[in-house]
């Protein structure tokens, strides 16, 4: 199966017109990204390759350079002119277990404590002719991003002791949904290729705007419905909105807040819910109308008048993001959110629950298979 990822690159940086910096995005143009191609050619995993200076996080970029060495699916670390951030960055990956693949630089000196590592080795030349030598490092690089996907993170770090951040890996909390997860790494965790997208939510309303762009994996920005439609017809997912029948007896007790029954806001709901109905049946009227081979997913809305739906979930077959709704918080955007990884419990649990509440409703469903659109 297809999917996306992320490769963070370790590397010596140093100032604009500073030789470094000229180096390494040689290093990246002409070795990593054409091994992360033919990464994707053989296996279908299309990763993105990140250096700390190219972070859309602003302020605290140490710790976005941290982050992103625990949680990011690849990490290669470049070695030239001894740098020490480089080599502290290395230490931190070591430390927390990571599989990292060593890209060294044949004048670079072995320091003593990485000597008995396996390294990828390339030369001033390397960079500067298109040829074999040039073609079997992308090889060999490749080669080993290859395994580092298969085999992200050892067990024990130094063959001996609890990896650092060991206990975040399966759960990251995002302090605020709408701060902490832009909308670009929002339209990766979506970017999956014939696997299975869900979102729920009470009305689900704010996902059929057409004022707010998402990023396909061609880089083309679409309004998020449009995103779906290309997700089922083109990739082949199957797609299932679920939300809150507007007739639930549930939906009242879960709009007050600290006790006060204002009945003008449960309305107001109902009525946000009825638009979002009207507009999903008339994106998945979309997908039937414009599917005619046959070979694209399925987009189903299910409206739940049994059973509640007491958070915003979005879930992929890679994980899940999911935002619970909290009485004194006013909107779902300003609390707290918990990013899953698939295989966890707490995954297999939300998945269930989904399939539980879809089955429990299916007389409420709206539902139309782009397969079955062209029998």
């Amino acid at each position: 199966m297809s999917r996306t990822g992320s490769c963070f690159v370790i590397s010596p940086i140093g100032d604009a017109d500073h030789d470094a910096r000229g180096e390494a995005g040689d290093v990246i143009e002409f070795l990593v990204k054409p091994a992360l191609t033919l990464v994707k050619d053989r296996t279908g995993v299309h990763l993105t390759a990140t250096r700390s200076d190219q972070s859309p996080v602003v302020g605290e970029i140490v710790q976005d350079v941290i982050d992103r060495i625990i949680h990011d699916d690849v990490i290669i670390a470049v070695l030239f002119n001894s740098n020490p951030n480089a080599y502290y960055e290395l230490g931190v990956a070591h430390s927390a277990g990571r599989r990292v693949v060593l890209l060294k630089k044949k004048e670079e000196k072995w320091h003593f404590d990485i000597r008995n590592h396996s390294m990828i080795e390339y030369t001033w030349r390397t960079l500067r002719d298109d040829g074999p030598d040039r073609a079997a490092v992308v090889r060999e690089l490749a080669d080993a991003i290859e395994r580092a996907i298969l085999n992200p993170r050892d067990d024990k770090a130094f063959n001996k002791y609890d990896p650092l951040a060991r206990h975040f890996l399966d759960l990251k909390i995002l302090n605020k949904f709408a701060e902490d997860l832009n909308f670009e790494e929002y339209s990766r965790f979506f970017d999956v290729k014939a696997g299975m997208i869900g979102l729920m939510g009470i009305s689900l309303h704010y996902f059929t705007r057409g004022d707010v762009n998402w990023t396909l994996s061609t880089g083309e920005k679409v309004n998020f419905p449009t995103f779906l439609q290309s997700k089922v017809l083109i990739d082949g997912c199957d797609v299932t909105l679920a939300i809150m029948d507007e007739a639930n007896p549930a939906l009242p007790q879960m709009l007050h807040r600290q006790g006060d029954a204002d009945t003008t806001v449960v309305e107001d709901v109902r009525n946000e819910i009825r638009v979002a109905t009207a507009r999903w049946e008339g994106h998945i009227a979309n997908v039937a109308q414009q599917s005619k081979d046959g070979n694209g997913g399925t987009m189903r809305l299910v409206k739940v008048r049994r059973g509640m739906i007491y958070r915003r979930m979005s879930i992929t077959d890679h994980g899940a993001i999911v935002t619970p709704y909290f009485f004194d918080i006013g909107t779902n955007g300003g609390g707290p959110a918990v990013r899953v990884k698939e295989g966890t419990s707490l995954y297999h649990a939300l998945r269930a629950d989904l399939k539980y509440l879809v089955e429990q409703n299916a007389t409420t469903s709206v539902a139309t298979a782009a397969k079955a659109a062209a029998r």
